[in-house]
């Protein structure tokens, strides 16, 4: 993961992993076809589980922070590639 720079310990830390990760889930979730009519759905539930997993498999991930963008949702399970 590309977070070494950071210091997690602070507040701006997290954000600007954060940041970072909404970015990448923004590449991995995009382009939408928003013909679609559950486009913007299937979007969000993409950018929220993207980030999600990340941050699990991050060994400080900022879940702390992920709650406060994301008040009463809990992270989304972790869904792996199967070989």
């Amino acid at each position: 993961m590309f977070y070494g720079d950071l210091n997690l310990e602070r507040p701006e830390g997290a954000a600007a992993l954060y940041r970072r990760l909404r970015v990448a889930a923004d590449t991995v979730c995009s382009p939408v076809d928003s013909t679609q009519p559950d486009w913007l759905k299937r979007f969000e539930g993409c950018m929220r589980k993207s980030i999600a997993d990340a941050l699990r498999r991050s060994t400080t991930g900022p879940d702390g922070y992920y709650q406060s963008k994301n008040p009463g949702r809990a992270l989304p399970p972790v869904v792996t590639a199967k070989n």
